[in-house]
């Protein structure tokens, strides 16, 4: 997903061509893997398009680990109506569908290829969002039981992150959940910097936890949950917000 044009390529060519792979233009920047070429590729491996990302990514095992976490939190019961943000390969999304059961289930991903292909993979739950890169504008308020986004926030500029979380407020239900992940300064000691400086990319952007659980509480959403996952080359954290009553209107 994503649409920011800053955004460093997350895996490098050389590591790429082992996968028969390569990394597609999204307005004329590097941003995601082409939807096509991984599509045929896990075929060619005859595996489901979340095994061999999660392979290509180091990261076995780490879509179902999020997921239970979030069932553990109770934030599949009774959700009429999902929103996900950047839900490219669509992963998180099929795990999802298959323990929340929605009606609804709003994808906002800025790569058209990967939307047409959940839309049709998926429907007739899936609606293909128009993606503007700042809004959840085709969202009603108050509407979404669940609002979630992984590996996002991850990269995003700070005021683009806030703008989402005002966004994601608006559109979540009243005893409704929100649930990220993001870089937050724990995660980023002297150690972790040092191990990233011996990798090519350069897309992660630290976010201040105070800042960002403040600015939750303030619109009463409350944080009751939170976990480390494996993300790039070391650990983002997870945040789960619960809706206590803000009026979105």
């Amino acid at each position: 997903m994503s649409i920011i044009k800053s955004k460093i390529k997350l895996i490098v060519n050389y590591f790429l061509a082992k996968f028969d792979l390569q990394i597609s233009s999204v307005n004329n920047t590097k941003t995601y893997l082409d939807a096509s070429e991984t599509i045929a590729a896990a075929q060619r491996r005859n595996m489901t398009i979340r095994h061999y990302v999660e392979e290509l990514w180091g990261q076995q095992g780490a879509t179902e680990k999020v997921i239970k976490q979030m069932q553990s939190y109770g934030c599949f019961s009774r959700c009429d109506r999902i929103l996900e943000i950047g839900a490219g390969t669509g992963r998180y999304l099929e795990m999802t569908l298959e323990l929340a059961k929605p009606n609804k289930y709003d994808v906002y991903e800025i790569d058209k290829e990967w939307t047409n292909y959940l839309v049709k993979t998926y429907a007739p739950y899936i609606i293909g969002q128009t993606s503007d890169g700042v809004s959840l504008k085709s969202t009603p308020n108050n509407s979404c039981k669940l609002v979630h986004a992984h590996g996002v926030f991850v990269y995003l500029p700070f005021l683009s992150a806030f703008g989402y979380f005002s966004e994601m407020m608006r559109v979540c239900k009243t005893n409704g959940y929100i649930v990220f992940d993001l870089y937050t300064e724990s995660e980023f000691t002297i150690e972790i910097i040092q191990k990233w400086f011996g990798y090519p990319d350069r897309y992660p952007v630290v976010l201040p936890k105070q800042t960002v659980v403040k600015y939750f509480e303030n619109s009463r959403f409350r944080l009751i949950g939170e976990f480390l996952n494996k993300y790039g080359h070391s650990e983002s954290k997870y945040l789960i917000f619960y809706n206590e009553g803000f009026s979105n209107g």
